[in-house]
């Protein structure tokens, strides 16, 4: 487990490391709030903006058959399958 910014830690040497083997990119909330919160979230169009300029980080992290679902999409993470 990793802790911080996501862009601290999406652009660090260590995550790198686990780029093309990720079953799952994970991102909670996966939609944008319409009330801010204690944590000092971003709303409506910024939150957007703000977590698609992650795409081609997460794409990179993930596995041909990885995936980045919704939250109520979720039912397992499973290991990638290798050839």
């Amino acid at each position: 487990m990793y802790e911080g910014t996501a862009e601290t830690t999406l652009g660090s040497d260590a995550l790198r490391k686990h780029q093309g083997k990720g079953q799952l990119v994970f991102t909670s909330p996966p939609f944008p709030l319409h009330r801010k919160k204690r944590y000092g979230n971003l709303l409506g169009q910024q939150y957007i903006d703000w977590l698609a300029a992650f795409a081609l980080t997460f794409r990179n992290l993930i596995c041909k058959d990885g995936s980045i679902p919704p939250v109520r999409f979720l039912r397992a993470i499973r290991p990638c399958e290798r050839p």
